[in-house]
């Protein structure tokens, strides 16, 4: 697996004729630029949020802005 330089968390809107549904993905960054989902489906933004700050303080990876990044 290629080096992880930065992780993210994203809302995903889906809309269908029952309402609007949101949902909360954590995807990574690799040193190459590739972007890859490590986790999806989460019912709260805060869930992603924590995955995403849990992984970077193990990893040592400074936290930088990422665009269509959940904001803080």
């Amino acid at each position: 697996m290629a080096d992880i330089t930065q992780l993210y968390t994203q809302e995903r809107v889906n809309s269908s004729d029952s309402g609007t549904r949101y949902s909360y993905e954590v995807y990574l960054i690799t040193t190459d630029g590739k972007k890859q989902k490590l986790v999806g489906g989460l019912r709260e933004p805060q869930q992603g949020l924590y995955i995403e700050q849990a992984i970077e303080r193990y990893l040592g990876i400074e936290d930088r802005p990422v665009a269509g990044e959940l904001p803080r």
